[in-house]
């Protein structure tokens, strides 16, 4: 699997996949500057959420199986997190586990969190639906499908040709996925503040 370059975000000093500006808070140009401000979750929302019961996280994080940047920050769990927990289930559920996946399971989140995002019902406000999808909101793909191979696991998002050779294939639907969180969030997961309205 080709692995996107990762670049630190100042704002919170944690890792962001480039493509999908997955950050608390993310400055954008467009026609004007905006900052798109990302909810973040209580452990019980993350719960009902995910389907992960708070001591499995933590037995996760003391067994160094997921990401240190999967913390909880002083807020509560950033919304890129939830996807990632959210992937994190759908797979345990298959019988990957969070270690199988540790490099990329990141990049795979972005593209949940994307798909939350594209629908008014997950803004604060249409306008602000409007400022995501004119600064540069991009289309993620809709599937991914990861297999064991030689050494650990592949995954891509593309489904051509995916059966070749592969004995054993789970498939993910990250829009639909992405649809859950939306609708489990119980309200908006995102706004946006344009210059002119600090």
């Amino acid at each position: 699997m080709e692995v996107s370059p990762r670049l630190p975000c100042e704002r919170y000093n944690v890792w962001i996949d480039t493509v999908m500006r997955l950050c608390e808070t993310t400055r954008m140009k467009s026609s004007t500057d905006v900052t798109f401000t990302y909810r973040s979750f209580q452990p019980a929302e993350l719960e009902a959420i995910t389907g992960l019961k708070p001591a499995l996280i933590r037995d996760w994080r003391r067994r160094s199986l997921i990401h240190p940047s999967l913390d909880r920050t002083t807020s509560g769990f950033p919304a890129a997190t939830v996807a990632e927990f959210m992937l994190l289930a759908r797979l345990s559920d298959h019988g990957i586990g969070p270690k199988r996946v540790y490099g990329w399971s990141r990049a795979f989140a972005g593209k949940i969190l994307t798909h939350a995002l594209d629908d008014v019902s997950a803004w604060a406000s249409a306008d602000d639906y409007d400022a995501w999808q004119t600064g540069g909101a991009t289309a993620a793909e809709q599937f991914l499908a990861i297999w064991p191979a030689p050494g650990g696991m592949q995954a891509r998002h593309s489904l051509d040709g995916i059966l070749n050779g592969a004995d054993l294939v789970t498939i993910v639907d990250l829009r639909a996925m992405g649809s859950r969180f939306r609708d489990a969030a119980g309200g908006p997961i995102a706004s946006a503040m344009r210059l002119t309205d600090a």
